[in-house]
């Protein structure tokens, strides 16, 4: 059975102080660090033709509210999943008792039962914030598990289609897990590989967990898995990405540290 250690529970985001969902305060040594959310910099740094296309096939209005039917309804799956693993109740505004979302919830639970799912020690199983002290990017890892005691980190995606971006979210996720586990333990020659893969783009050399995609449309359930050549692939990726996604803000930059004692920040500063 693999060993895993428990460092302490990470603590929740913060709600941002300027209501960006673009990013996460992230409280940390008495700082607070002002971190891009995964999902921005992927979104922001691939080709948007086929999207502008669904904008001019729709017409605005009701591309977005096509957009947040289906946002709402994966977060109400993510919801019911959550409940399931935690017992913490659901936002009662989402869509929790619809069709669309039970039928999906229930994919869930017969997958559930037919592996042998426990809690990763010392985690939070589902809805686990992680983050890059060195990126200074962030996301929410949506499920933490041993799978028949192997360590699995998943993500749960409820729309039609499967997307490249999905597998490169959790390889992110499951590298910022690792270098959330190298702070807790004091890892420092850990510490020192993260910082010099996020500054200076040299792979990451990491004992990677199992890794995947629960794809759960309205038919049924698929487990898509991602193995490690591909993770650290994805991660580097990402780590240019990051780098010209940030390179394009310079025109409009932020405080990304100040001190927690500090109730609001100013950008531009």
């Amino acid at each position: 059975m693999k060993t895993l250690t428990s460092p302490p529970t990470p603590k929740k985001k913060r709600k941002s102080s300027s209501n960006d969902e673009n990013i996460y305060e992230i409280p940390y040594e008495g700082k607070i660090l002002v971190c891009d959310r995964v999902t921005r910099i992927l979104g922001a740094t691939k080709s948007n033709v086929s999207l502008l296309r669904h904008y001019g096939d729709l017409g605005t209005d009701a591309a977005e509210k096509n957009r947040d039917e289906k946002s709402n309804l994966g977060k109400a799956v993510h919801a019911l999943i959550e409940q399931h693993l935690t017992g913490k109740q659901p936002d009662p505004d989402l869509p929790c008792s619809s069709s669309s979302a039970i039928r999906r919830f229930s994919h869930w639970l017969d997958w559930y039962e037919k592996h042998k799912i426990t809690v990763a020690p010392g985690y939070r199983c589902a809805e686990h914030t992680v983050f890059s002290v060195y990126g200074l990017v962030a996301g929410t890892l949506d499920l933490h598990l041993l799978m028949a005691q192997v360590e699995t980190i998943y993500d749960t995606k409820t729309g039609k289609y499967m997307k490249r971006d999905f597998a490169q979210q959790v390889a992110i996720y499951a590298l910022m897990e690792r270098e959330g586990r190298a702070r807790a333990t004091g890892d420092t020659a850990a510490l020192e590989m993260f910082r010099k893969f996020w500054e200076l783009l040299e792979p990451p050399r990491i004992d990677w967990p199992k890794m995947g995609v629960l794809h759960i449309p309205a038919e049924a359930l698929t487990e898509w898995q991602i193995n490690p050549d591909e993770a650290v692939e994805y991660a580097m990726d990402f780590a240019r990405r990051t780098k010209s996604f940030r390179f394009d803000q310079t025109m409009r930059p932020f405080r990304r540290v100040w001190p927690e004692t500090e109730e609001k920040y100013l950008r531009g500063c």
